[in-house]
C-alpha cells in the first residue's frame, strides 16, 4: 500500500531475544495521524511477524468485552492503528488503595481481559506444544484457555471512550493454556514494571498470595514462566524479571543473614558508585581534550581561510601582471606540445616518468612507469571481437537447459548511431536464443528511433519493439520492457552501450554449471565513439555484500532469472537514476546462487550526458542512490543506516549504521618489554576513544626490564586495564586464546602494542559491523607512521610465498585505491590480527586461533574458519591507526625463516584447496606479484 511520508516519534528494539523473535516496533506520524508499525528486525523475524497478523486476525472475534486492533501488513512491516487512551495498567496506583480495594481493582481489570468466548473456554490437556513453551510442568484438571492470549498484559489493553483494544497480542498458543497461568504473567509484570515501586517492603511472592495463589502454585508458574523466556531469549537470557526476581529460600535465610546482604549490597553499590564516578571524571577530561581539538581545528581553519585569501590576491595579481599576459602564447605552445605528447605514447611515457622522477625519485619512476604500461597492455589485449574457431565452437555448443534471454533496452531519444551499434552487438551473440525488447520513450523530434527499431524487427523477429505513448522515466520504460519479456531469464542493458559476442554464451554457462540465478561480468567504460579509446576496466570481485551496499560494482551486465524477478517489485520509479542499484540489492538479497563471470563482456559507453562520463551531471541519481542503499537496510535488515558519499566518489557510499548497544569491549594487547611501544598504545586508547565501555587487556610474556613492570604498576591503578601474567614462550595464538578465555566483555578487540589509535570513534566502526549476525572479523586500516598504508585487507595468494598479502600495501595515505576501493567498507577474506574486532561468542565458535600457527598467518587461518562458518570478514577504512611496525623490516633468516616456512606448508596443507579457487574478492585478471590491483 502507498503511505504518505512519515515520521517515527519512538522506537524499541527488543534485542535481547533470540533473532526469531526480535520485532522494532516505531509509533509513527505523518499528515494522516499517527500509527504504530512493527518490522522484523532481523531476516530470521520476519515468520514471527507474520504469526502476530495471524494472532490479531484469530483473537478478532475472541473477547467478550475487549475489541483486538487490526494488523494491516504493509510491505516488509505490519502496521496498526494508534490508540490515544490510558493502558489499564495505568489506571491502577497501589499508593491510592488499601489492599482490599487493589485487589479488588486489578481483579476487574484483569476479568476484563480474560473474559472470552463461552467456546475457547475448556479443560486443560497437556500437549507437545504446550511443553515446548512451558516444559514438563504438573497441572491438574483446571480451567484452560484455547486460543490463549498469554500476552495478556494490562499494559497490551488500553481504555478510551470507545472502550476496551487490545494492541498487542504477541504471543498467542493454539493449545490450551490455564487461565490461572496467564492470570499469573499478567500479574507478575504488574509487580514487576509497577508495584515493586509503589509498595515498598511487599515482595513478589506476598503480592501474588493477596490473589489466591499458593506457594506451589507460585513455583510451578514461576518454572513455566522462566522456561518461556528461555525459548523466546535463548540461553544467558535477560528478562525483565530477572533484575527485579531474587527467589530466597524462606526455611534457610535468616533476618541477620538478610541483614547482612543488604549491607554487602550497599557496599557494592558504593563501589559501582565509585567506579561510574572515576569514569566520569575521566570522560570530563576527554571533553576537556576534545574541546581544545575543537579549537585548533577551529584556529587551523580560520589561518587556511586567511591563506585561500592571501592566495587569491596573489593569484589576481599574477594573472593581471604584464609578464603573465605576454607569456600567454607560450603557455598555450606548452599545452598544444603536452597534447601533442599524449598521442605519442613513448614520447609521452618519458615525459612523466621524468616528471615523476624529479618528484619522488628514480625507483619510484620507474616502478610506476612499469604499472602504468602493464595496465595499457592489459587493455590493448580487450577486444569485442571472437576469433572464427571460437565463434563457431560458441554457436555449436548444445546446452542442457533451454533458456531465452529476454534483453531489457528502454529506449530514449537514442543517438542513431549509439542504437544501431547496441542492435548489432545483440544479433552478433553467439548464443542465439534470445529476445531484445525495447519500450521507447522518445519524443517526437526523435522518430527516427521508432523507425529504425521497426526496420530491425521487420528482418529479425527476436527484436520487440514498443512506442510508448509517453515518457515513463527510467524505471517506467523499463517496466514495460518486463511486460514484453517472455525469457526464462532477463538481462538489463543500456541503450548506448556494447555486448561483447559472448556475453549470452558466457552466462548461459554459469546457469547450466553453477546453477546461477543472478550472473553478473566485468565491464570496461571506452570514450565514445572508439571501442578502442578505454578510459577504464572495472574488474570485480565476486558476490560481496557490503560492497554492493556502499557502490554499485556489480552494475553491467546484469542477467537473473525471471523466476527471481517475479520475486521482487519491479523497478521503482522513487529511484530512477540509480534504479539499477535498487533493483540490484533487491534481486541478489533473494537469489539462490549469485555467479561472477570475470571477463570483460560489457562495453560502457563515456559521453557528455552519460553517467560514465560524469555522475555529477546527474545529481538527481546520486540523491536516488542513497535512498536505495537506505531503504533496502530499512526495508529488509531493519536498520536505520545514514548514507554518505566519499571522496573517492558521490556514488560510492560510507555507511553509519547505529550500534545496538554499549556492550563492553576487551581490547587485548601481547607485550614483552617495549614499554614506549605500549605507552603509546594505550595513551592513545585513553586518550581518544570515544566509545565509553571497554576495559584493556594487556597480556605480559616474559618482560625483563624494570621499566615495564613500574609501568604495568602504573597502569593497573586504572579500573579499565588489568594485566594478565602468561607465562609460556612466545605463541602469537596461544597467548591470545589463553587471555581471551578472561576477558569480561561481548566483544573482543585484539591489537598490536605498536599500534596507535588515530579516529576516536575507531571502536563505533569496527563494532557496527560486528554487531551483525552474519559477519565474523571486522579490521581497520593501519598506516606506517610516514603515512603509507600497512593494512587494507588481506588477499589470499598474493606475494611470493603465494599464501596471503595486504591489498595496496604501501600506497599513499591520501590514494582512493582500485576504483575506490580504500574509501568504503567492504567484504574481504581475511583482515590483519593486529588489529582485528569479533564477538566473543564467535571467538570461541571457530575456537580461537590455531595455536601450531605461532606466528604467520594465524589470522589468516582464523579469519578462513569463520569464512567456512559462513560468517563475513569486513575491512573497514573509517577505524583508523597507525602501526609503527618497521616498513623497512628485513625477511626472516635461520630459525625464523624455518619457522615461517614450516608454518606456510601448514596453512597451504589446510587451505589449499581454497588457496586453488584464488580469492574471491581479488580478480584473476590482477597479478598476484602486486598488492597495487594491477592487471596481468
Amino acid at each position: 500500500m502507498s503511505r504518505p511520508p512519515f515520521q517515527v516519534l519512538y522506537a524499541k528494539y527488543n534485542s535481547t531475544r533470540r533473532p526469531e523473535f526480535r520485532l522494532t516496533t516505531e509509533i509513527c506520524e505523518n499528515a494522516e495521524g499517527r500509527f504504530v508499525r512493527k518490522r522484523a528486525g532481523e531476516e530470521a523475524a520476519r515468520a514471527h511477524l507474520e504469526e502476530l497478523c495471524r494472532n490479531h486476525e484469530s483473537l478478532r472475534d475472541y473477547y467478550d468485552r475487549v475489541q483486538v486492533i487490526p494488523a494491516v501488513p504493509d510491505g516488509a512491516s505490519v502496521v496498526f492503528p494508534y490508540i490515544q487512551g490510558q493502558t489499564l495498567a495505568d489506571a491502577i496506583d497501589a499508593r491510592r488503595f488499601d489492599r482490599e480495594a487493589f485487589v479488588a481493582w486489578v481483579n476487574e481489570k484483569l476479568e476484563a481481559v480474560l473474559s472470552v468466548k463461552e467456546a475457547c473456554q475448556v479443560p486443560f490437556e497437556r500437549t507437545e506444544g504446550f511443553e515446548e513453551l512451558f516444559g514438563p510442568a504438573e497441572i491438574g484438571d483446571v480451567p484452560a484457555l484455547n486460543p490463549a492470549n498469554i500476552d495478556s498484559l494490562l499494559t497490551n489493553f488500553v481504555e478510551d471512550g470507545a472502550g476496551i483494544h487490545c494492541i498487542d497480542c504477541e504471543w498467542v498458543c493454539r493449545f490450551p493454556v490455564p487461565v490461572a497461568f496467564i492470570k499469573y504473567r499478567a500479574l507478575l509484570y504488574l509487580y514487576v514494571t509497577q508495584v515493586h515501586a509503589q509498595l515498598d517492603g511487599v515482595s513478589q511472592d506476598e503480592m501474588l498470595g493477596w490473589f489466591g495463589f499458593s506457594e506451589d502454585e507460585l513455583k510451578t508458574y514461576w518454572q513455566m514462566d522462566d522456561h518461556f523466556q528461555q525459548y523466546v531469549h535463548g540461553e544467558g537470557r535477560k528478562h525483565i524479571y530477572i533484575t527485579h526476581y531474587r527467589k530466597m529460600d524462606q526455611n534457610v535465610v535468616s533476618l541477620s543473614q538478610e541483614v547482612q546482604r543488604l549491607r554487602v549490597d550497599v557496599a557494592n553499590q558504593a563501589g559501582v558508585i565509585q567506579n561510574q564516578d572515576v569514569q566520569i571524571r575521566n570522560q570530563d577530561v576527554q571533553i576537556r581534550n576534545q574541546d581544545v581539538q575543537i579549537r585548533n581545528q577551529n584556529m587551523r581553519i580560520s589561518s587556511q581561510d586567511v591563506q585561500i585569501q592571501q592566495l587569491a590576491a596573489a593569484y589576481q595579481t599574477v594573472t593581471n601582471a604584464f609578464f603573465w599576459r605576454v607569456t600567454k602564447p607560450a603557455r598555450a605552445m606548452l599545452d598544444a606540445i603536452k597534447r601533442w605528447a599524449q598521442k605519442h605514447e613513448g614520447l609521452y611515457h618519458v615525459l612523466v616518468a621524468g616528471k615523476s622522477a624529479l618528484k619522488h625519485g628514480p625507483v619510484y619512476a620507474l616502478k610506476s612507469l612499469k604499472r602504468h604500461i602493464a595496465g595499457k597492455q592489459s587493455i590493448r589485449r580487450l577486444d569485442t571481437r571472437l576469433s572464427d574457431a571460437d565463434r563457431a565452437h560458441q554457436q555449436e555448443t548444445v546446452f542442457p537447459k533451454d533458456i531465452t534471454f529476454s534483453i531489457l533496452v528502454p529506449l530514449y531519444n537514442t543517438p542513431e548511431s549509439f542504437l544501431r551499434e547496441m542492435m548489432q552487438s545483440v544479433q552478433d551473440q553467439t548464443y542465439a536464443k534470445w529476445e531484445l525488447c525495447l519500450a521507447d520513450g522518445s519524443d517526437d523530434a526523435h522518430a527516427s528511433v521508432g523507425k529504425i527499431c521497426r526496420a530491425l524487427a521487420a528482418k529479425d523477429q527476436r527484436i520487440r519493439y514498443r512506442k510508448l505513448e509517453k515518457n515513463l522515466g527510467i524505471s517506467g520504460n523499463t517496466n514495460a520492457c518486463i511486460d514484453m519479456a517472455t525469457g526464462n531469464y532477463i538481462a538489463l542493458f543500456d541503450h548506448d552501450d556494447i555486448l561483447h559476442p559472448a556475453a549470452l554464451y558466457e552466462a548461459m554457462k554459469a546457469i547450466c554449471e553453477e546453477g546461477a540465478d543472478y550472473v553478473y561480468t566485468d565491464e570496461a567504460t571506452f570514450k565514445s565513439p572508439n571501442l578502442n579509446d578505454i578510459i577504464t576496466v572495472h574488474y570485480k570481485p565476486d558476490f560481496a555484500p557490503d560492497n554492493l551496499l556502499a557502490n554499485n560494482y556489480i552494475c553491467h551486465f546484469s542477467v537473473f532469472s525471471a523466476q527471481l524477478l517475479k520475486q521482487v517489485e519491479g523497478f521503482r520509479s522513487a529511484y530512477d537514476g540509480s534504479q539499477d542499484h535498487d533493483m540490484i540489492l533487491r534481486l541478489t538479497h533473494a537469489a539462490r546462487k549469485v555467479v561472477h563471470i570475470p571477463k570483460v563482456l560489457y562495453w560502457w559507453r563515456s559521453h557528455p550526458q552519460s553517467v560514465a562520463k560524469d555522475i555529477n551531471a546527474k545529481q538527481y541519481a546520486v540523491d536516488a542512490a542513497k535512498r536505495a542503499v537506505h531503504d533496502f537496510l530499512r526495508d529488509y535488515q531493519g536498520v536505520e543506516a545514514e548514507i554518505e558519499s566519499t571522496r573517492a566518489f558521490p556514488t560510492i557510499f560510507r555507511i553509519r549504521y547505529p550500534i545496538a548497544d554499549r556492550a563492553k569491549v576487551s581490547i587485548v594487547i601481547p607485550n614483552k618489554d617495549h614499554v614506549d611501544d605500549l605507552r603509546r598504545c594505550v595513551d592513545s586508547i585513553l586518550g581518544k576513544t570515544s566509545y565509553p565501555n571497554y576495559e584493556i587487556v594487556i597480556v605480559e610474556n616474559n618482560s625483563e626490564t624494570d621499566e615495564i613492570f613500574a609501568y604495568y604498576a602504573q597502569l593497573e591503578r586504572d579500573d579499565r586495564i588489568r594485566v594478565l601474567r602468561y607465562k609460556g614462550g612466545f605463541n602469537y595464538s596461544r597467548i591470545n586464546n589463553w587471555a581471551v578465555r578472561q576477558c569480561y566483555g561481548e566483544y573482543i578487540v585484539l591489537l598490536n602494542n605498536d599500534t596507535e589509535v588515530i579516529t576516536p570513534d575507531w571502536l563505533e566502526n569496527l563494532m557496527m559491523y560486528a554487531q551483525r549476525e552474519d559477519v565474523g572479523a571486522v579490521g581497520a586500516k593501519l598506516y606506517f607512521p610516514d603515512g603509507r598504508i600497512q593494512h587494507a585487507g588481506i588477499i589470499l595468494k598474493l606475494g611470493a610465498d603465494r599464501v596471503a598479502g595486504h591489498g595496496h600495501y604501501g600506497a599513499d595515505y591520501n590514494n582512493l585505491g582500485y576504483m575506490g576501493r580504500l574509501c568504503y567498507a567492504q567484504d574481504v577474506s581475511a583482515v590483519t590480527a593486529a588489529c582485528l574486532m569479533i564477538r566473543h561468542a564467535r571467538y570461541d565458535e571457530i575456537g580461537g586461533f590455531n595455536e601450531n600457527l605461532a606466528v604467520a598467518f594465524n589470522d589468516v587461518d582464523f579469519c578462513l574458519k569463520l569464512r567456512e562458518k559462513g560468517y563475513l570478514n569486513i575491512f573497514t577504512p573509517f577505524a583508523e591507526l597507525y602501526h609503527h611496525e618497521s616498513i623497512s623490516r628485513g625477511k626472516d633468516t635461520g630459525e625464523n625463516k624455518q619457522r615461517f616456512e614450516a608454518e606456510c606448508t601448514a596453512f597451504r596443507e589446510r587451505w589449499g584447496s581454497d588457496l586453488e579457487k584464488g580469492d574471491p574478492y581479488y580478480n584473476p585478471n590482477f597479478s598476484l606479484d602486486s598488492s597495487m590491483f594491477e592487471p596481468l
